[in-house]
């Protein structure tokens, strides 16, 4: 719904506002074409961003095919659905590998007492 108000707004834009065809000449259609494809990327990127949030948000499963456990639906949203604060709930904080400090070597001193 977003995108095809998107698309109609652009349209509106190009025939109305701008001059593409002044501006950029015999490449004015291939520059509105390619910043409508560049608009309609975001807009996809947007409703993708927010389809996961809600699925994070609820614990019902909406996966495809039969209901199954949190933790074995197989998409990541579906599993790490947002607690209440308990940690005994918080499930996203188990198994997310070691925090970035920790995954590096240790990194030698220069002070010479420690030598």
């Amino acid at each position: 719904m977003t995108w095809l108000l998107l698309t109609l707004l652009f349209r509106f834009y190009v025939t109305r506002v701008t001059d593409y065809e002044a501006t950029y000449g015999a490449l004015g259609t291939v520059i509105a074409l390619l910043t409508w494809m560049y608009l309609s990327a975001y807009m996809f990127v947007i409703g993708a961003e927010l389809n996961s949030e809600i699925e994070h948000q609820t614990a019902r499963d909406s996966t495809t095919g039969e209901p199954k456990e949190m933790g074995a639906r197989g998409a990541w949203a579906a599993d790490h659905v947002a607690g209440d604060g308990d940690p005994d709930e918080q499930i996203e904080e188990q198994g997310e590998g070691p925090s970035l400090g920790a995954a590096g070597p240790p990194v030698p001193t220069s002070d010479p007492a420690s030598r």
